[in-house]
């Protein structure tokens, strides 16, 4: 779940998407896609589609990029 959120906030960099950004393609508050975000929750599925359909990626893409990011932090350590 952590690797996942970091996983976003990184495509959100990549994309050079803000919170608000993020928000108004997903519907949602900037506080609640912050939220979301910054505390140590799991996304939801559907929260997950949607801020995949923002990125123009698949949910299944950013799964394995968060799973891939775990990988490297634990082999890292």
């Amino acid at each position: 779940m952590e690797s996942l959120n970091a996983e976003i906030r990184a495509e959100m960099g990549r994309q050079r998407m803000t919170y608000a950004d993020l928000a108004r393609a997903t519907n949602q508050t900037r506080q609640a896609v912050q939220r979301k975000l910054t505390v140590t929750r799991a996304v939801s599925i559907g929260d997950l589609e949607k801020i995949a359909n923002a990125f123009g990626i698949t949910a299944s893409e950013l799964l394995r990029r968060a799973e891939e990011y775990e990988n490297n932090k634990e082999v890292s350590a």
